[in-house]
């Protein structure tokens, strides 16, 4: 009996969609964001085990092609995994990664250089290569992918025993500037993580942020609103609590930049809903389109400005978008500690 290349991969690799069950992996069973959350990581599950067997193929298109749109962000983000990590273990093919992002994935390319980066952190390879061939800010967004991963999938170690990889200490070894930068974006994908393991409920996630060093506070914090603003799945009267948390922390600014960077994804992407304006307005009394606009704005002369400022992209975008979001403000409080802690100076 012939078993295709596809299958065989996907025997090896692939992974039951019980991965992403509240109860297996120790999350808030007692959420009422429960089923919303769960439904998320299982489409990024089911989307991963595809690409795994058919490669990015017109099978793979249409099956895109067929999910619901406000779910195919995260669909992408599995189909990227997947096609990933066929590229990493192939002696002949090594592109299918980039076929999607430059064609049918196009629209969702944030979200899969995050897949790319749960590959990264699911099976260890060497990603320095790769890293090369993309932007600075798509490589940010798969260091952000790894962050997620381990603390997903290793929630234990990495929240409750502040687990690194061993890739980032040495990095951080060998080069600090470099390093923290890497570990800034590793905690803002930690920051989206925390959504899930907390259920999306403002307090456990207020509990969770005390195993963490200051140090990482602004990041996890702004990758706890863009995991508000993209993924949803509290009200209005839930939000309003993530807010007054995270205000009286100093950090309000910095949950204000992840949701301006979910509704900058979203709408760049085609696929904005209802709950992207809500937390919009919740946290920064704007829209989703106005967050988007500041988004965009903060991106004109981008890479020019880096290379003269010897900064990361990605840090002077995120900056830009703080103090963008602290004028909203009408100036009211005083410049938070994270307009300058959004993400280290690489």
């Amino acid at each position: 009996m012939f078993i295709s290349a596809g299958i065989f991969i996907k025997v090896i690799f692939g992974q039951p969609l019980s991965e992403a069950d509240f109860k297996r992996r120790g999350f808030n069973l007692n959420s009422r964001s429960r089923d919303r959350l769960e439904l998320i990581a299982k489409t990024v599950l089911r989307a991963y085990n595809t690409a795994l067997e058919e490669g990015y193929s017109s099978r793979l298109v249409q099956s895109l092609r067929a999910t619901k749109p406000e779910l195919n962000g995260f669909y992408s983000e599995g189909l990227a995994m997947g096609l990933f990590l066929r590229d990493a273990i192939s002696f002949f093919r090594r592109n299918e990664f980039f076929d999607f992002i430059q064609n049918e994935g196009a629209p969702h390319s944030y979200m899969a250089c995050v897949g790319a980066g749960l590959a990264v952190g699911a099976v260890g390879f060497p990603y320095k290569r790769f890293m090369d061939r993309l932007s600075p800010l798509y490589g940010s967004l798969v260091i952000n992918g790894i962050g997620f991963y381990h603390t997903y999938f290793k929630s234990q170690a990495s929240v409750f025993e502040q687990y690194l990889p061993k890739s980032f200490v040495s990095k951080i070894s060998a080069n600090p500037a470099s390093g923290n930068h890497c570990l800034a974006q590793y905690y803002a994908g930690a920051g989206r993580a925390l959504w899930f393991i907390s259920g999306a409920d403002p307090h456990s996630i207020e509990q969770c942020l005390l195993h963490y060093p200051e140090s990482a506070r602004a990041d996890l914090w702004c990758g706890i609103g863009l995991a508000c603003a993209y993924a949803g799945g509290i009200d209005q009267a839930g939000i309003t609590s993530l807010a007054a948390i995270a205000e009286k922390e100093h950090y309000q600014t910095a949950l204000q930049v992840g949701s301006a960077l979910a509704c900058h994804t979203r709408i760049r992407a085609g696929n904005a809903v209802e709950h992207n304006d809500l937390a919009a307005n919740c946290l920064s009394n704007l829209s989703a389109n106005q967050l988007h606009t500041i988004a965009m704005k903060a991106m004109e002369g981008l890479q020019n400005i880096a290379e003269i400022e010897e900064k990361s992209s990605w840090n002077i975008w995120l900056e830009r978008m703080a103090t963008a979001l602290s004028g909203e403000r009408d100036d009211c409080a005083s410049q938070d500690k994270q307009v300058k802690k959004i993400a280290i100076v690489e």
